[in-house]
């Protein structure tokens, strides 16, 4: 959803997938975004996308890691080189990432996502309610200047906000998920179904704290 409406928006994005699948029917297809408050869908066609990064040829002023946590360090080795000398990694997962931070020179930035989404299918996605993305230095007041030219970029993505507490929203959000994911994929139910009932809102609300 982040690389379809960056390109929408005319920014020139190379977008890395790690999954075939993924990469082929992106390239029949483009990608596909409903966004349900408004049933809007945009089709965007990609003019560089690949699945292994052995196929990049040049050098980025961002790297976004857009992967599960749990892919991240991969995801840092197989494309770390290919960062600008001016360039900045952007954080985007779940979580307290910090020893990753060590495999890069210039300090990460955070970014925390505040929407829901769902893919349907490789390439096919629905966005079901956009509010906002933190980003905020993992090191603080480093990278100022570099924040306010990334808060700028995102804004093609939904409202972007620059955060001196990161951390403390990072916290909150892995807070947040471990209340939600915990329950939903025991239950089976999706987290609307599981709220509507006192219990299911109990539960919830004991994870969390």
């Amino acid at each position: 959803i982040i690389a379809g409406k960056l390109i929408n928006s005319g920014y020139n994005c190379t977008l890395l997938t790690n999954n075939d699948d993924i990469t082929q029917a992106i390239r029949q297809n483009g990608i596909f975004i409903q966004e349900s408050e408004n049933y809007e869908i945009i089709q965007v066609l990609p003019d560089k996308i690949f699945t292994y990064s052995n196929l990049l040829k040049e050098k980025f002023d961002y790297i976004f890691y857009t992967v599960k946590a749990t892919s991240l360090e991969s995801a840092i080795l197989s494309s770390k080189d290919f960062l600008s000398l001016r360039g900045s990694a952007v954080f985007f997962q779940n979580g307290i990432m910090d020893r990753h931070l060590s495999h890069f020179a210039k300090p990460v930035i955070i970014a925390s996502v505040v929407f829901n989404s769902i893919m349907l299918s490789p390439g096919k996605y629905v966005l079901s309610k956009s509010e906002k993305i933190f980003i905020g230095n993992a090191i603080v007041n480093e990278n100022t200047n570099l924040l306010n030219e990334l808060k700028s970029i995102l804004m093609s993505v939904t409202v972007c906000e620059i955060s001196t507490n990161i951390l403390g929203i990072s916290w909150s959000k892995l807070a947040i998920n471990c209340s939600i994911n915990a329950i939903t994929a025991i239950s089976g139910k999706n987290l609307g179904e599981v709220l509507r009932k006192k219990f299911g809102r109990e539960i919830f609300l004991d994870i969390y704290k």
